[in-house]
């Protein structure tokens, strides 16, 4: 029998992404060895810091807090109306996201990784996803988080990794991975009119109905899934870390974990 070897797909989920850190908490706590990671927009961040090997836990919380945060909200403020007539359309440029990302990961690359890595992104001139495994990190992150017309396009080729395959699942295979955890931080889909009242609304709830309409197909493949409910997480709230660790405190139940151990004592 082959050597097992343990995926993790991390999801798309902005804010929500936070609950990323603590998966890997706990599965270092259990002793769940990781061989390869593949992530999704919020999950393609947290993923990238993880599988780089240049960051703690605690690290990534700071980061999402105190960098990533408040340069998200900081662009909310300023709509760029003219960018949806420009090129690579968007109403958010994603410069400084771009900028924020490469001074993180300072030129670090695939190829450096400490963990085999890949980066769930739509590939807007095929219509298909396409997985990036080599290159650098920060243009590949920034990539797999340009929702379009929300985002200018770094290359007006690839964009949100999430729009066909949030979970990346998939990916994880394509590394080698014969387990797979998938982290799905899909909000429950529920019925809504808000969207009626505002531009930017309609353009939420096309992003909402795009991540649910794929989801439970990208996860099928999956042996284990944690799905914490965090309904109450806005696009900003990557400061809620106590609700975020009790999420996932409680989407990990004993049967499961008991399942994760068995893969973690046995060598064939």
């Amino acid at each position: 029998m082959a050597k097992r070897k343990i995926g993790l797909a991390l999801s798309g989920g902005a804010s929500k992404g936070i609950a990323h850190i603590y998966v890997l908490e706990q599965l270092s706590m259990n002793n769940i060895p990781i061989h390869c990671v593949t992530g999704a927009s919020a999950g393609a961040i947290v993923g990238g810091m993880f599988a780089s090997g240049l960051f703690s836990t605690s690290a990534m919380k700071s980061i999402m807090i105190d960098e990533i945060m408040p340069l998200v909200k900081e662009q909310w403020r300023y709509l760029n109306w003219s960018g949806l007539f420009t090129k690579n359309k968007g109403l958010f440029k994603i410069d400084k996201i771009y900028g924020l990302f490469d001074s993180l990961f300072d030129d670090a690359t695939f190829e450096e990784c400490v963990y085999p890595f890949a980066i769930s992104t739509t590939n807007m001139q095929t219509g298909e996803t396409e997985y990036i495994t080599e290159g650098s990190l920060a243009k590949a992150i920034t990539y797999s988080m340009t929702f379009p017309f929300m985002f200018t396009s770094l290359d007006g080729v690839h964009y949100d990794g999430g729009i066909l395959e949030n979970v990346p699942v998939r990916g994880c295979k394509q590394l080698g991975a014969n387990k797979i955890i998938a982290v799905d931080l899909k909000q429950d889909f529920t019925k809504d009119t808000s969207y009626l009242h505002s531009h930017f609304k309609l353009l939420s709830r096309l992003k909402d109905v795009i991540l649910h309409g794929g989801a439970n197909d990208d996860r099928a493949d999956a042996d284990v899934i944690f799905a914490p409910k965090m309904e109450d997480f806005s696009f900003f709230d990557f400061d809620k870390l106590k609700q975020a660790e009790h999420a996932v405190a409680t989407c990990m139940d004993e049967e499961v974990m008991v399942t994760l151990r068995k893969w973690q004592s046995k060598k064939k």
